[in-house]
């Protein structure tokens, strides 16, 4: 899909209605420039921030609760916010990527959708988005064994986005340390 701005993306498509159900899982500071932006945008187009860095435990009840509701929850899958990680492969090496998101869509019985926006032009973006990831937990399985499942899942989807648009991929924590970044701000 193709789309110019947020607006058409998301009004004349009829999605004004589940803009409102629009979470973003992200850290919160006072002068963040990303919270800015978000303050910048019309209400009717803001989400709603759960902040990671509030208190212990309850950012990730209140994602689940989101979800369980309908929401949709944006975050960022290649951003490790704790030392609870999983080794994937990514751009052809061993690498940490984190584990709660995985665990959070278990929790709330809900799919996880890659999504990537990039520039095609200068008025112009591609919103890519993959097919549904199905998180749920078999018993018969190790839970460790099937957020490693779908964290790879993920990590071969944003492979595939990155290869296809190299120069748009910013992330500057290095994935590939063999201790995970904890507290990264991302």
């Amino acid at each position: 899909m193709l789309f110019r701005s947020v607006e058409v993306a998301a009004g004349p498509t009829g999605n004004a209605e589940r803009m409102k159900q629009l979470h973003v899982l992200r850290f919160d500071a006072a002068n963040d420039h990303g919270r800015q932006v978000i303050e910048s945008l019309p209400e009717a187009w803001r989400p709603k921030v759960i902040a990671v860095n509030g208190q212990e435990g309850f950012s990730a009840m209140t994602v689940v609760r989101a979800l369980r509701q309908g929401a949709v929850v944006a975050m960022l899958g290649d951003r490790m916010v704790d030392d609870r990680t999983v080794e994937v492969r990514f751009l052809g090496a061993p690498c940490r990527f984190p584990a709660g998101p995985w665990m959070l869509a278990a929790l709330a019985r809900v799919p996880v959708i890659v999504v990537g926006n990039f520039k095609e032009d200068a008025d112009t973006y591609r919103v890519i988005a993959s097919p549904p990831i199905q998180c749920r937990f078999d018993r018969s399985r190790s839970r460790d064994a099937q957020v490693t499942e779908w964290a790879q899942a993920f990590a071969d989807r944003l492979e595939e986005m990155v290869r296809r648009y190299p120069d748009q991929y910013y992330n500057f924590h290095d994935l590939w340390r063999a201790q995970a970044p904890v507290g990264s701000r991302e």
